[in-house]
């Protein structure tokens, strides 16, 4: 075949095809897939977190093999014989397996993340000793980013204890000193209805309640309890702007809350 009057031979027309059939492929499952992860948004933060993760994985995994696939396919047009090829292949590969055997521990610990659930990008974990975010996955090791800042790089094979914190939502109890004056029953309707109100007004709340009854009689309050109910990421947050918001109302409604007070004597008589 000619094309500007050169010679093309027929193998390089076969290859160009292939290669442009196999990027097309590609493509065509790459959009697939992204149109999979734009339907699970319904789902919760780490579903979907979860979800993307697998399928990029899944991707990776036929996008290396549809190479390879690829690379023996043209070396078949130009009448390689692949079969001897894959033979040392195969011996080679079982070489550099024995010699990379922690590289091989590191990707099948990964597999294993992957299909228990253990945590996804985007969590907030503690892993062997270290806490953050999971900026990084990959089938060899895991990067956790703490909240100052340092990025923590953990092989895959080291990791033994997994405590994630974004499958679930903490529940934080706050203790609530009034004094001994104030009105069980004014202090209780007060109470309840500042948690309704955060309720509303805050989104990082999901829940906030008042314990049933009093919590606790010391020494020199009378204690209540709140149930606050939120993720690990907003617990200082919510925890800050519940206790400002009582620290308010009781001012406007002349609540005391009891706090430690040292009288000095001098000695002397008058």
């Amino acid at each position: 075949m000619k094309l500007f009057n050169v010679d093309i031979k027929t193998e390089v027309i076969n290859s160009l095809v292939m290669l442009i059939v196999f990027i097309i492929i590609l493509f065509i499952i790459k959009a697939f897939i992204n149109k999979i992860i734009e339907k699970s948004n319904k789902k919760s933060k780490h579903e979907q977190r979860r979800k993307t993760m697998l399928l990029k994985m899944f991707y990776n995994i036929i996008k290396y093999l549809m190479i390879v696939l690829l690379v023996l396919c043209i070396m078949s047009i130009f009448h390689i014989n692949t079969t001897a090829l894959v033979t040392s292949v195969g011996a080679i590969g079982l070489v550099v397996g024995l010699a990379f055997q922690d590289l091989l521990k590191d990707f099948l610990v990964g597999i294993a993340i992957v299909f228990e659930d253990q945590f996804s990008v985007g969590d907030f974990v503690l892993i062997n000793g270290y806490k953050g975010d999971v900026v990084n996955f990959s089938l060899k090791s895991t990067r956790i980013k703490s909240v100052t800042g340092e990025t923590t790089i953990i092989s895959n094979r080291e990791i033994t204890e997994v405590t994630n914190y974004s499958l679930n939502k903490t529940t934080l109890f706050l203790e609530i000193p009034v004094s001994y004056e104030d009105n069980n029953d004014t202090v209780e309707k007060i109470l309840n209805d500042i948690c309704d109100s955060l309720k509303e007004e805050i989104d990082e709340i999901d829940n906030i309640k008042l314990c049933e009854g009093i919590d606790e009689l010391s020494s020199s309050s009378i204690n209540y309890k709140l149930q606050l109910v939120t993720s690990i990421r907003n617990i200082h947050y919510v925890k800050r702007i519940t206790y400002r918001r009582i620290k308010e109302v009781f001012d406007k409604n002349n609540i005391k809350i009891p706090y430690q007070q040292i009288e000095v004597h001098d000695g002397k008589k008058i």
